[in-house]
């Protein structure tokens, strides 16, 4: 929509675009018929499959040409509730168990509401958002036994938790001159990371993105419970030594994919030189590097 705008003296001046709705009564009917279908969406969930495939009619509707001007939002939400609605991952049903990732919660979206109409900026600034951030670090830190002076990032996923973890390594693993002369593997060996048959694919594309390479990634084997067997770990570890490699950081399995194990504990075994003690205790973390 365009609005006139005006000088202090009231003499119009050029026309100005503007994102505000071209009527907001209009607008917040329409919010409050979305936020209605939704609640009924959720709470009869269990009332539909878990999940089916879009119809050809969804996906032609969602294969169309570029538009070259906006649609009505009311065009838009119809097009959502035939071609989008029906047809999600399935992860928000009772009954769905394909995959690991969460369900959300009811008020989950009315909270994703509340963050999009304030739309901030997080990357600092004098606001109440960031201290929201600071908070969520502070509780994470305490219901992790973490000191109270933790630091933290609140990033998209796990993967992108483990790239940033993985990148706090190779930076600490690589000295204080890697950031302005970037990896030199003949300054101090190659760079390895360490972690059992059953981690996730997450590993190797960090180490892609990293620059380690796929070859920085050691796999160690199972036992027969699908745990790492530490023994193997920490031979690969003082082989990788002798043959001039940096091993950096081992990850831990707090919880496989496939089988949900814990290895985490077992590397409380090994010493800072990479060799299996056999003993038990401790929180567990990749210290053995």
């Amino acid at each position: 929509m365009k609005q006139p705008s005006s000088s202090p003296s009231g003499a119009p001046l050029e026309t100005r675009a503007t994102l505000d709705p071209a009527d907001w009564d209009e607008f917040r009917a329409l919010g409050h018929t979305m936020l209605d279908d939704m609640v009924d969406f959720m709470s009869t969930i269990r009332e539909r499959p878990v999940w089916q495939s879009p119809s050809a009619e969804a996906r032609a509707a969602l294969s169309a040409p570029l538009p070259r001007a906006g649609a009505d939002p009311r065009e838009a939400y119809a097009t959502f509730q035939k071609a989008i609605q029906p047809f999600p991952t399935g992860n928000i049903h009772p009954r769905f168990w394909g995959w690991v990732m969460g369900n959300g919660t009811p008020v989950g979206f009315l909270a994703d509401m509340l963050g999009s109409a304030l739309n901030c900026h997080v990357s600092g600034y004098d606001q109440a958002a960031a201290l929201v951030e600071h908070e969520v670090l502070r509780w994470l830190a305490e219901l992790m036994d973490y000191p109270k002076d933790a630091s933290g990032l609140l990033v998209s996923g796990g993967t992108m938790a483990n790239l940033v973890g993985l990148t706090v390594a190779r930076n600490h693993a690589g000295g204080s001159t890697l950031r302005r002369d970037g990896l030199r593997p003949e300054a101090g060996g190659a760079l390895t990371v360490y972690g059992s048959t059953a981690t996730h694919s997450w590993v190797g594309r960090c180490c892609d993105l990293l620059g380690l390479g796929g070859k920085a990634f050691r796999t160690v084997a199972v036992d027969a419970r699908h745990r790492v067997r530490v023994d193997e770990l920490a031979a690969a570890i003082r082989a990788d030594r002798g043959r001039g490699l940096q091993p950096f950081c081992i990850i831990a399995n707090a919880g496989t994919v496939a089988c949900g194990v814990c290895s985490a504990r077992r590397f409380s075994s090994l010493d800072s030189s990479g060799k299996s003690g056999g003993g038990r205790g401790g929180r567990g973390s990749s210290t053995g590097a």
